[in-house]
């Protein structure tokens, strides 16, 4: 095995030193559980525009380059990378992509779809090589040859950032205001608000924000208020507020929610134009095709709603168990089409079926769950948690592990200054001991440097029953100039318990985290699409607790003092949680 010490080494002396690709001669490399003679070409590697030096360089098999997955991917490209050494799969994710490449097969997983490869990911020199073309275009990369200077390029612009619009709800807070929600995936999203005239109009813009459903206009029509509609402009996310007299009206931020309180007089006539919608006369109204297209599913702080606009009456719902039956009076047209079930998104909700008879019809809610409060307000059913006795206990899961180092930071001579893993294992450990001083019960996912499958993260918490799950993580970037600390919750809903979602977990953890250390802060993040989030069944949350590629961060996480700080914080963030939750 001596070998392989100099077999990295010597590649990457070839590589700096020649400043022209050629063959090289009797040199072998370890692969396959044996050494090879290489007799291909070594290339240098551009990375938009700045030469990288992986600690095995590009490698060429059957005229297809490979290169090392995560010094790369992660460290030159930005992506996620990430191993499981028992399934032998590396996985490479970067915005909405995800590749799943598995050792010495050419079939890569690509979102969750099967797509061949014209050579497969291969374990050489006790490095991951991916082939470099076929990731990078997967990822949305520009992977191209300069044959005049021998040098694999990758070039990689970032998508500019938008801001999701998850829901949008309003409420009468008062016989004199009402209030419009409108919440995104960003902390402080920015917009702009104005009046318009003839017809007078409030609009509310959310700065490069987009619908991920633009939603159904909600009728008010109370007093100067008619309705509000919502649009998708090429720059923004529109509201616009139809007023018949603009009375007055506020807008202001709280977290991740943009707030427009309008003034209302209920005792004004509304504009006899009022029920006017766009390119639609007042006596041209369309005919109701889809009951669908008057019932609405939404959800928001940790409640779901199912609002029912008119001509819908609603009748006295029913629940038994895990569904709900509403019988509605409502004309419908006879040659109505037949509605088909309708799959929703919500804390509870899972879906709508509708079936019609002569004086409207019944609708059924088929809920993911039992344990649901149900109540009615106005013209909406309203769903909540229903209030249990829980234990205090929390599981705490220290990303990565063994093997799998996660992200590093290395020393000006390439040596290897400070890995993820080591950071978030010190500091679970700590959140632990504090924790548990305070009579938590602490379950963890690991308490020493062994690789636990990030995919069974989830079902190890389920398993372990407790009532709070935080997965604690250390950022990296392209960029050395990235800084601050995040949290990744299940914005989509999620799980939800004693009125506690995934989303308000993240943003406890998130305050008590800046507060106790003064870092930048980045914000609630979506983690959807993140396996510990979107497969655990209590609220859970994933923390970024800086960046291992900032300097300045990596050089504070290195103290026992500042990881003591982050520690504390997690634990104050979760008895936080424990006290909103009532246990």
């Amino acid at each position: 095995m001596r070998r392989l010490k100099w077999i990295p080494l010597f590649l990457t002396l070839i590589l700096l030193l020649s400043a022209s690709v050629f063959p090289v001669a009797g040199l072998e490399v370890f692969y396959d559980g044996e050494y090879h003679e290489y007799e291909g070409n070594i290339f240098r590697l551009k990375v938009n525009g700045v030469f990288l030096s992986p600690p095995v360089p590009p490698l060429v098999f059957s005229d297809y380059s490979v290169v090392p997955a995560r010094s790369v991917f992660q460290d030159g490209l930005g992506a996620k990378v990430s191993w499981n050494g028992k399934t032998r799969v590396v996985t490479v994710s970067l915005d909405d992509t995800e590749l799943l490449l598995t050792i010495d097969d050419t079939t890569a997983m690509v979102n969750g779809k099967r797509v061949e490869m014209p050579i497969p990911a291969k374990i050489i020199n006790d490095t991951t090589m991916i082939p470099v073309r076929f990731v990078g275009e997967q990822l949305g990369m520009d992977v191209d040859f300069d044959s005049e200077k021998d040098i694999i390029l990758i070039d990689y612009v970032p998508k500019a950032d938008t801001v999701s619009v998850s829901n949008v709800s309003y409420s009468e807070t008062s016989s004199q205001q009402g209030v419009l929600t409108i919440t995104t995936d960003t902390d402080k999203p920015e917009y702009n608000s104005f009046i318009l005239k003839e017809p007078t109009r409030l609009v509310v813009d959310v700065v490069d924000g987009v619908y991920k459903k633009i939603p159904t206009a909600i009728s008010v029509a109370n007093g100067n208020l008619s309705q509000i509609r919502f649009g998708q402009q090429a720059d923004s996310a529109r509201v616009v507020i139809d007023l018949s007299e603009n009375l007055g009206y506020s807008v202001k931020r709280r977290a991740n929610k943009i707030l427009v309180t309008i003034n209302i007089d209920p005792t004004m006539e509304p504009d006899e134009d009022s029920d006017i919608k766009p390119g639609v006369e007042p006596d041209d109204e369309p005919e109701i095709t889809n009951v669908f297209d008057l019932i609405t599913y939404g959800y928001e702080g940790g409640r779901d709603f199912i609002r029912f606009d008119e001509p819908i009456t609603l009748g006295k719902p029913v629940k038994k168990g895990s569904v709900i039956t509403v019988p509605i009076e409502a004309e419908f047209p006879e040659d109505m089409e037949e509605a088909e079930d309708q799959t929703v998104t919500g804390f509870f909700g899972k879906k709508l079926s509708f079936v019609q008879n002569t004086t409207g019809g019944t609708l059924t809610i088929t809920l993911k769950t039992s344990e649901a409060e149900m109540y009615v307000q106005g013209n909406e059913i309203r769903l909540k948690s229903v209030h249990k006795p829980l234990a205090r206990s929390v599981t705490i899961d220290a990303g990565h592990g063994g093997q799998d180092g996660g992200a590093v930071s290395y020393n000006e001579d390439g040596t290897i200054k400070a890995k993820e893993k080591d950071f978030n294992l010190d500091i679970a450990l700590r959140a632990q001991k504090l924790l548990e001083a305070e009579g938590v019960e602490v379950h963890m996912i690991r308490d020493e440097d062994v690789y636990v499958d990030f995919l069974r993260v989830g079902s190890i918490a389920n398993d372990a029953g407790t009532s709070l799950f935080v997965s604690v993580h250390t950022n990296s970037a392209l960029t050395d100039t990235a800084h601050g600390i995040e949290t990744y919750g299940f914005l989509d809903a999620g799980s939800v318990s004693n009125g506690m979602t995934s989303e308000r977990l993240s943003e406890i953890l998130l305050e008590e985290l800046v507060d106790k250390t003064g870092a930048h802060k980045r914000g609630v993040k979506d983690g959807k699409s993140l396996a510990v989030i979107n497969s655990t069944q209590m609220p859970a949350t994933l923390i970024e607790i800086g960046f291992i590629s900032n300097e300045e961060e990596c050089e504070k996480m290195m103290t026992a003092a500042y990881r003591q700080k982050l520690a504390q914080a997690i634990c104050d963030g979760v008895l936080r949680a424990f006290e909103e939750m009532d246990i």
